[in-house]
């Protein structure tokens, strides 16, 4: 009996630990004070659900020692990340989301970009039934606006790669979407 009351005390524990540890992944950033994953922060891991990995880990990770450098080398990824949203903007639309229109999964607008707007008034026009004219202006606008976006994440990560030893950029290569 006492091995049993052992089992149960130890399973209860592991429990606990284990529903904290997945509170504070579900905070925003993954808990780890706002660069997990996140749009505003870190986290381009390729590890599925970790939820990225901390600007301290990378920094560590990279071999940064310089302040400076370090300053600068993480507000050129904070420029790539945001060009990826943009790249990947598709305005809260598409296939699965129909009943969702403009929202992400939390209820909250998605970010008014040009892209997103111009997504926006191509799906209207789809649900619209519009004549294929002006459905192909609108993908066309669209196009566009990909091309850019594409152009502007290019550019961004060009200027981290100045940045980065070739040791770093490996690093960045292997362990975030950032440099793929």
């Amino acid at each position: 009996m006492n091995v049993f009351k052992r089992a149960m005390i130890l399973g209860g524990c592991l429990a606990a630990l284990g529903l904290g540890a997945a509170t504070a992944m579900a905070q925003p950033g993954g808990g780890n004070n706002g660069f997990g994953g996140g749009a505003n922060g870190f986290g381009g891991g390729r590890g599925g659900g970790r939820g990225g990995i901390t600007p301290d880990q990378m920094r560590s990770d990279m071999e940064v020692k310089d302040e400076a450098e370090w300053t600068a080398i993480s507000a050129k990824i904070a420029e790539v990340q945001t060009a990826q949203q943009g790249v990947n903007n598709r305005g809260g639309r598409g296939r699965g989301n129909r009943g969702n229109r403009g929202n992400n999964a939390a209820g909250a607008t998605a970010p008014a970009t040009p892209l997103a707007d111009a997504l926006a008034e191509l799906q209207k026009a789809y649900d619209d039934n519009a004549k294929p004219a002006e459905i192909k202006d609108k993908m066309a606008k669209v196009q566009d606006l990909r091309k850019s976006a594409r152009a502007e994440l290019i550019k961004a990560q060009d200027e981290l790669r100045a940045l980065l030893t070739s040791r770093q950029e490996a690093y960045l290569m292997l362990n975030t979407t950032y440099l793929n």
